[in-house]
């Protein structure tokens, strides 16, 4: 059974948050899935995206505002958000951080409000 050691991820940080990648074709063997850690900081309000594939975000720790398609929820430890394709994301925090598992296919891409594509490295 494959492995991922935490010194084959690879850390990116946008828009206040950090994007810890453990699964994707480029840190695993993987063909088919990514999955990374994401850590929110306080107070931060997140991006608007349009997310081209279904996500899933398994929340950890702290609590998370997730917005879908206009409907904010709070979430916190144990509790899940799935994220249809084609639908307006954005996640936010506010006294606390928060840390969340996310996975996702290999692929996924985010249009952003300017009409801007991001085809995150997490996720290719």
């Amino acid at each position: 059974m494959p492995t991922i050691t935490s010194s084959a991820t690879r850390r990116f940080e946008l828009h206040g948050s950090v994007f810890t990648s453990y699964v994707s074709p480029t840190t695993s063997a993987s063909t088919e899935l990514c999955g990374w850690m994401l850590d929110v900081a306080p107070h931060t309000p997140g991006a608007e995206h349009t997310v081209s594939n279904e996500e899933v975000l398994l929340v950890l720790s702290g609590l998370l505002t997730v917005h879908i398609d206009g409907v904010a929820t709070v979430l916190g430890p144990g509790d899940v958000a799935q994220v249809p394709a084609k639908s307006s994301f954005r996640v936010q925090t506010e006294i606390d951080s928060a840390r969340v598992w996310v996975a996702t296919t290999v692929g996924m891409s985010a249009e952003l409000p300017d009409g801007s594509t991001l085809t995150p490295p997490w996720a290719r």
